[in-house]
């Protein structure tokens, strides 16, 4: 069986948070995992918490929320796949269709990731690399037919458009890891008077020291420059919330907090002159070409479509595994006892062993043409719901 125990974007932000596993977590539950007879990958991202697993019957996939130590109170937020279920999700998240922003591309990076990993560690094998493998495949190609890049939509155009129609001329940046340089890189800086980036390691900022508009300054300092700024773009790595209520309560701000978990604490909601764009918030700002990418997503979702039966057609058909490697088994029985008849024949025990595998390669040729034969109309015949009664015949031919 294929299954996928999953939290996503549509589930509220402060509810995600609860389930979200830090690297440190996730190595603890891959080693646990590691000791069952199956397979697994765990994805993580700002916008979900997935783990895919394979596994035979004897494996009961409610241990998993035991393992995890889930609360009661998630259980009821968090969806369990099946089999054709998780094969269409995986191919639409990866095509960017379940994105929080369609057609995004930092999803394939982060499954990429998630698929290196689970390689390294073994935790993936027959059929959950297969699965992956043909989803990048598929993403591949549905991304080149839609061409995304037609209707730019990604964190950092929609908050650096938002910045421009708010006429915001003075920025915070806190963290400038990916989405921050995402963000960074889309700012129009005719239109910015002062960009402040407030980074942990301040090496980091030799190659921008020619930008006479941007000034960085170690993170720890950020409480001394939220008055000289009219927004904030927040998306660090940390665990807890890094801006606080007392901070900033007589100051008027604009927050994009684009981290997860949050860098922005609740009570700071609550603030009237304070207004928090979090990342669940991003995907209703620009709405004109998010339509135009559900379009396209619509018209060429038949690749997705397509893709699936192909892998499930392979899944299915694994039920025959076993009683054709008995094919190919008794096949090269056949072969070999059909060379030792001719080697009596012929009287030629001094053949060298290069000349055996020739002689034995020629006689399996003719008999594995028949077999690959036998094996497409096996597959034919599956497909038409009559697997059984060809396989029984299959098997009083070939063994």
């Amino acid at each position: 069986m294929i299954a996928l125990l999953g939290i996503d974007q549509n589930i509220p932000i402060n509810i995600r948070e609860k389930i979200y596993l830090s690297k440190s977590r996730i190595n603890e539950f891959e080693n646990i995992l590691l000791k069952f007879d199956i397979e697994f990958l765990i994805l993580q991202t700002c916008a979900r918490t997935e783990i895919y697993l394979a596994f035979e019957d004897n494996f009961n996939i409610n241990d998993i929320f035991n393992l995890f130590a889930f609360k009661e109170d998630i259980k009821p937020f968090i969806y369990i796949k099946k089999n054709i279920e998780v094969v269409e999700h995986l191919f639409k998240l990866i095509s960017g269709i379940n994105s929080l922003i369609i057609g995004e591309e930092q999803i394939v990076h982060q499954i990429k990731e998630a698929y290196n990993k689970a390689v390294l560690s073994k935790s993936i094998k027959t059929v959950l690399k297969r699965l992956f493998e043909q989803a990048f495949s598929v993403s591949k190609e549905f991304r080149s037919k839609c061409n995304f890049n037609r209707y730019p939509l990604s964190i950092g155009s929609i908050v650096s458009n938002d910045i421009q129609k708010r006429n915001i001329k003075r920025i915070m940046i806190l963290g400038f890891g990916e989405i921050s340089k995402m963000c960074f890189q889309h700012l129009n800086m005719n239109s910015i008077e002062k960009i402040y980036i407030g980074v942990r390691n301040l090496d980091n900022a030799k190659t921008f020291n020619e930008l006479r508009s941007v000034e960085f300054f170690n993170i720890k300092d950020r409480k001394s420059f939220y008055e000289y700024v009219d927004a904030i773009i927040s998306a660090t790595s940390s665990p807890h919330p890094i801006i606080h209520k007392e901070d900033i309560t007589d100051l008027k701000l604009v927050i994009y907090d684009l981290a997860f978990p949050r860098d922005v604490e609740d009570d700071i909601y609550s603030l009237k002159n304070i207004e928090v764009i979090n990342i669940d918030d991003i995907n209703k700002i620009d709405k004109e070409n998010k339509n135009l990418r559900e379009k396209v997503s619509s018209e060429n979702s038949y690749i997705i479509e397509e893709a699936v039966s192909r892998f499930m057609m392979w899944y299915d058909f694994r039920i025959y595994r076993e009683p054709i490697n008995t094919f190919q088994e008794s096949i090269k029985r056949l072969c070999e006892y059909s060379f030792y008849e001719l080697l009596k024949k012929i009287q030629s025990e001094n053949i060298k062993d290069n000349n055996k595998n020739q002689i034995i390669e020629s006689i399996e040729y003719p008999v594995f043409t028949i077999y690959d034969r036998a094996i497409e109309v096996l597959k034919d015949e599956f497909k038409e719901g009559r697997g059984e009664e060809c396989l029984n015949i299959l098997k009083k031919i070939f063994t």
